[in-house]
């Protein structure tokens, strides 16, 4: 079967698409995946198809209106506002290279940023599948990414749904409706959009996190799968670099600190924070670098700042891991068995940091706005000396290593 793959976004966003279509390929399919350009050399270094689609995620994170983004946190209005003056104006573009990067498909796979695989597989007659990496099908049983949290009323979680759903194509509904008409030459659809149609609703959805995590809750019907994560590990001849092989055997584990593709602009004051606060602690640390440049100081010795490095070999040697809260991370975090402090910025940041928490994983996440040197030395002690975390963190992460996501997920897009 020759299926493309349509994922926008940061690594985070990228990386578990791409780890399913390596399993999509190691079982006899044709996988091309579609993304920004700047993944060219990671998608083909993973034995995968590329196609080109428009922007560059670490230039318009880098933007004024990226970094507002990021600094939105769990305002949804300044959310939304900037995420539309980020993503509209190269959105006719992006649509039509998904429409060229799909072209001779059986089947397309969509992520959430990435809906226009449903519009062109319905033009092309073939069937669609949506891959997230978060839950956007509504449910009683949690509230959705973006609510202000878990009060307790169903009807709310699920209306929350609605209001989500809507923030997503409203914006975008003359755009998209006059593409369909005009250069797919389909209908214009609603409104509301395709949500509650016979079509979209019966269409397939699998959810690349661990049912370990977030259970499916009974609501969701038999067309809706909750995989495990879809992890891409590191291979077998990679080598760390000397200098941090050196430094992990010089000492105890040492305290992770990285927060990805997060650029607020305040990168110096964020590493002059976590210095300090593992120096408050008498703690060794790693800073990861990320799209964001934290760790750009001069730093301790007892403290190392690293690049690239493969979360599945690097997290179980931690002692703490101290993160951003995207889905593929904590995802990461949550395997190696480790308690994990979330530092969540924004969007779905703030849904998987309360979801470790409330599975004793990890301590009372921090959000962005609230990182001192008062708040991560508390935080990160507890996380150290507190061993129901430590036990835990350690339960969960040996539940989500018997999974298999994807496998489970090549078999859910198979059987269709």
């Amino acid at each position: 079967m020759r299926i493309t793959i349509l994922t926008f976004g940061s690594r985070g966003d990228v990386q578990p698409l791409v780890a399913l279509g390596r399993g999509l390929k190691d079982q006899g399919h044709d996988v091309r995946l579609a993304t920004h350009d700047v993944f060219r050399g990671f998608v083909e270094s993973n034995g995968l198809s590329f196609a080109p689609v428009a922007g560059n995620p670490v230039e318009l994170l880098s933007s004024p209106v990226g970094r507002a983004w990021v600094k939105a946190g769990r305002n949804p209005f300044k959310f939304l506002r900037n995420f539309v003056r980020l993503t509209r104006p190269s959105l006719p573009q992006v649509l039509n290279d998904s429409l060229a990067a799909s072209e001779g498909s059986d089947l397309i796979i969509y992520s959430v940023l990435s809906h226009a695989g449903y519009h062109i597989a319905e033009k092309m007659g073939i069937p669609s599948i949506a891959a997230g990496l978060q839950p956007m099908t509504p449910t009683s049983a949690f509230p959705s990414i973006g609510s202000p949290g878990d009060i307790g009323l169903p009807w709310l979680n699920r209306l929350g749904y609605f209001v989500v759903r809507q923030a997503l194509w409203q914006p975008f509904r003359r755009t998209v409706n006059d593409w369909r008409e005009h250069e797919l030459g389909l209908p214009r659809l609603p409104f509301l959009g395709p949500y509650g149609t016979e079509r979209l609703e019966t269409s397939l959805t699998v959810y690349g996190y661990s049912p370990s995590v977030l259970p499916k809750p009974q609501d969701w019907g038999p067309r809706v799968h909750v995989t495990g994560y879809w992890y891409l590990d590191h291979s077998h001849d990679w080598r760390p670099p000397e200098r941090l092989a050196r430094f992990l055997s010089e000492g105890g584990p040492p305290v992770y600190v990285g927060f990805g593709s997060m650029i607020s602009g305040a990168e110096e004051d964020e590493t002059r924070v976590v210095l300090a606060a593992l120096k408050r602690l008498c703690l060794r640390g790693i800073i990861q670098h990320g799209w964001g440049g934290l760790a750009e100081s001069e730093l301790p010795a007892d403290v190392l700042a690293v690049g690239e490095v493969p979360h599945d070999w690097l997290f179980p040697q931690m002692a703490v891991v101290a993160h951003h809260g995207g889905a593929g991370t904590t995802g990461s975090g949550l395997r190696a068995g480790v308690p994990n402090l979330v530092v969540p910025h924004f969007a779905d940041q703030y849904f998987w940091a309360e979801r470790v928490h409330r599975l004793g994983a990890g301590p009372v996440p921090i959000p962005r706005s609230r990182l001192t040197e008062a708040t991560l030395a508390a935080a990160l002690d507890r996380a150290v000396q507190d061993s129901r975390l430590r036990e835990g963190a350690a339960a969960i992460g040996a539940l989500i290593r018997q999974e298999d996501g994807i496998d489970a997920a090549v078999r859910a897009i198979e059987a269709g």
